[in-house]
């Protein structure tokens, strides 16, 4: 029997083809991305256009509004933070991200223990990933104002990290006046503000900001963080109140197109 001789191509191509496989299953195991765009072939539920439960959901929770909420109430609950996001942008919303509702470990650990998580990619794919006890329309409005807010930055602009070109105290600023929990209030804003409890400007805020640990008490270091969504929040509807729905959407215009944010966060008025 004559053996054949395995030419230098074929084992190129088989290093390349095994590159490749390694390299999907990496990315559809082990990232947030690509785990949520494979959501359909894992253990979900879809239980309404672009609403996936995990099939170990605990089928009622008591969330941050007193609510129980099985899974045929989740669609009403995002209906909900829908209008209200759509609001806020005019009234007409441009993004329809997917929910994915999990406390698998799994995908927890692919976003960092944050129980929250929203992200697009360009414009394709927008992913709002939640927590059970995270199952609140103020929640939920305040993540779809993430990906609304992403969608229309990266439109026709692919390749752009929100914060290169959106500071993340506007940001997370915008996706707060979303949230109407008495937590999120102007009353409890202007109670710390009195009692000079800001420590930080809030254009100053970086991403670390709002993800460190910035004291050893845990409980302490969420008040700290609260702060920081607290003042953005305030900052930005202050912005808001004075350029209006027509300020915002010119902003987000002119950061699409290049332009510089502070640029046109101080020049756009009315």
């Amino acid at each position: 029997m004559v053996k054949k001789k395995i030419k230098k191509w074929q084992i190129i191509l088989l290093a390349i083809t095994s590159a490749i496989i390694i390299a999907g299953v990496i990315f559809f195991q082990f990232t947030p991305v690509g785990y949520c765009m494979a959501i359909r072939f894992r253990d979900f539920t879809e239980v309404e256009n672009n609403i996936f439960i995990h099939n170990d959901y605990i089928h009622v929770t008591e969330n941050d509004r007193n609510e129980l909420v099985g899974k045929d109430g989740i669609p009403a609950l995002i209906d909900e933070a829908r209008s209200r996001v759509a609001d806020l942008f005019g009234g007409e919303l441009h993004s329809d991200p997917v929910f994915v509702i999990s406390d698998n470990r799994d995908i927890i650990r692919k976003i960092g223990d944050r129980h929250t998580y929203s992200f697009t990619l360009h414009r394709v794919y927008s992913y709002i990933i939640l927590s059970h006890r995270f199952v609140n329309v103020d929640i939920i409005a305040h993540e779809i104002t993430h990906t609304e807010l992403y969608y229309r930055v990266m439109n026709g602009r692919p390749f752009r990290f929100m914060d290169n070109v959106i500071p993340v105290w506007f940001n997370e600023g915008l996706a707060s006046i979303s949230d109407y929990r008495d937590i999120m209030s102007e009353d409890e804003y202007l109670r710390r503000k009195e009692n000079g409890l800001f420590i930080s400007e809030v254009t100053s805020l970086t991403r670390a900001d709002f993800r460190k640990n910035h004291v050893n008490d845990s409980t302490i270091n969420a008040l700290v963080i609260q702060e920081f969504y607290l003042m953005s929040k305030f900052e930005v509807k202050a912005w808001l109140d004075k350029n209006g729905v027509e300020g915002l959407l010119l902003l987000i215009d002119g950061i699409r197109a290049g332009k510089d944010f502070h640029d046109l966060y101080h020049g756009v008025s009315n």
